[in-house]
């Protein structure tokens, strides 16, 4: 799944507070600018969830200010992901972008 913080537990349950905007991430992935063919959303599961939660946590502070706390979020959590920081930098970024236009 996404990122280790909010997958599976060992029973196998479904997390109890899954990441609020995987499912437009989920539908929207391969129309970003970024995307390559042949990567799936757990590619970028953890650089969405870790750009958003910086942005809710810190919602005056620029992506610049946060980007070395929200890289190293995203190594501690990315999981499966095939990415590096230098591609997973751009999920991140939009996320953090969206987030700051919900309420």
């Amino acid at each position: 799944m996404g990122s280790q913080q909010h997958g599976s537990d060992a029973t196998g349950s479904a997390p109890a507070d899954p990441f609020p905007d995987s499912d437009y991430w989920r539908d929207r992935l391969a129309r970003e600018p970024y995307y390559r063919h042949g990567e799936d959303y757990d590619d970028y599961a953890a650089a969405y969830e870790a750009g958003w939660l910086a942005r809710r946590r810190r919602p005056d502070s620029d992506f610049a200010a946060q980007e070395a706390r929200v890289r190293h979020e995203w190594e501690a959590t990315k999981g499966v992901s095939r990415l590096q920081w230098e591609r997973a930098r751009h999920a991140a970024l939009r996320a953090w972008e969206r987030a700051a236009d919900e309420p």
